[in-house]
């Protein structure tokens, strides 16, 4: 499942167990104590689930990430020709402006950005020519 899919459905387990609490909160003193156990407990469980979710995000968007990297890897003697080779110096800025941003997500730990930024570099190293 994606990445995406995975916070998304992690966003809407977190929501459930939210409106769960509003209610056990907003009906307090017409509840059964037994039932409010219950609620507590399966808002509870929706929040480990939740948290468990995101986690799981966060290990693929590191594959999706890996991958990517693995990709740039690939690309890096093209790229190291192309910068040495394109005539037209606002292509090399691209490219030089490009990876600067993978790095930028790398070093701040954005994980979810680091496919997109490279795929922006590989985008625009087959749009230069070389």
């Amino acid at each position: 499942m994606p990445s995406q899919n995975l916070q998304q459905l992690a966003k809407a387990l977190l929501d459930a167990a939210t409106a769960i609490n509003n209610r056990i909160q907003q009906e307090l003193p017409n509840l059964d104590p037994s039932v409010i156990h219950v609620m507590s407990n399966r808002a509870q469980e929706l929040l480990m689930k939740s948290k468990a979710l995101l986690a799981m995000s966060v290990i693929e968007i590191g594959n999706e990430a890996k991958e990517s990297l693995d990709s740039l890897q690939q690309a890096t003697n093209q790229i190291n020709d192309a910068i040495k080779t394109i005539n037209n110096v606002q292509k090399v800025i691209n490219i030089a402006s490009k990876l600067v941003g993978v790095a930028g997500n790398i070093i701040t730990g954005n994980l979810a950005g680091i496919p997109a930024s490279v795929k922006s570099v590989l985008s625009e190293l087959k749009a230069s020519p070389v």
